[in-house]
């Protein structure tokens, strides 16, 4: 059943003569989001896609304050006295075809990877008891770089001791975002890539968090191809879908990399080629 607001966008954008390919080019929305939107007003859009609506059908003044009233939106008005955003809201008012196309990714990567954790009976009759620790610290990241830390402060380590169900919560302790587990053969690299898979994608998962996604290095070629864009391929490989046309022109699959939706799991080094090896850590 058609809301309020997708009739009065259909029809605002009547008056103004425009189809809904025009409301597209002039708003910067996706089609299926314009579409959405008329069919059924689409409860959960953001701001940002009520503002860009707006410009599109060209609202000004009031006309553009009852818009956006109708949308069940508040407009916030800056001020001089009250400029502020909460932490991580920068850039983060995406597209609506990216949020579901990485909510979309979230569900079918969870599912496989149960699967695969099934498979291997990783938790059968309970989860294998891999535990981790700390390199040497010659091997280490300075924690100044780790922690983010401004130049001249002191950085305290972070405990980075740990077993298999805990890889997620450390993860989320290391502000730098950057990890790397290396190990022997057979150690348990892979179950632990699995498990933090899993458990990055268990729970209340905010719709702009980014999904993650394993990849294989073996297949990487850095000297002809580059990261950004061999994921891109590999995306398009295991999740066609993907293939689709993404607001400004690109594939979801490679939109969802430069709108940082896809936190890359880079798995498999010791197979990479030893000539190409250098080249691929750095």
């Amino acid at each position: 059943m058609t809301s309020e607001f997708g009739k009065m966008v259909r029809r605002l954008r009547s008056r103004a003569g425009m189809t809904q390919d025009e409301l597209e080019k002039r708003s910067g929305l996706g089609i299926r989001t314009i579409r959405r939107v008329e069919s059924d007003g689409h409860s959960s859009l953001r701001m940002k896609t009520v503002q860009l609506l707006a410009e599109g059908l060209g609202l000004e003044g009031s006309e553009r304050e009852e818009f956006i009233a109708a949308s069940g939106r508040v407009a916030l008005r800056p001020s001089a006295e009250s400029q502020t955003e909460s932490p991580g809201d920068s850039g983060r008012d995406l597209p609506d075809e990216l949020v579901e196309a990485a909510g979309s990714l979230a569900r079918e990567l969870r599912l496989r990877w149960r699967e695969e954790e099934e498979h291997r009976q990783l938790r059968d009759p309970f989860p294998l008891p891999v535990r981790w620790r700390p390199m040497a610290p010659e091997l280490l990241d300075s924690w100044a770089n780790i922690r983010r830390c401004p130049p001249g402060a002191t950085a305290e380590p972070i405990d980075l001791t740990g077993r298999l169900d805990q890889i997620a919560d450390l993860y989320r302790r290391i502000p730098s975002g950057r990890l790397v587990v290396i190990g022997r053969a057979g150690a348990g690299k892979s179950i632990l890539t699995l498990r933090f898979a899993l458990d990055s994608l268990s729970g209340s998962r905010s719709p702009t968090d980014p999904v993650p996604v394993i990849f294989r290095l073996e297949s990487w070629n850095p000297e002809t191809t580059k990261l950004r864009d061999w994921m891109a391929e590999q995306l398009l490989r295991d999740h066609p879908g993907l293939s689709a046309p993404a607001p400004g022109g690109a594939t979801l699959a490679v939109a969802l990399i430069e709108h940082d939706l896809i936190l890359p799991i880079l798995d498999g080094f010791d197979e990479v080629a030893a000539g190409l090896r250098r080249h691929v850590l750095e």
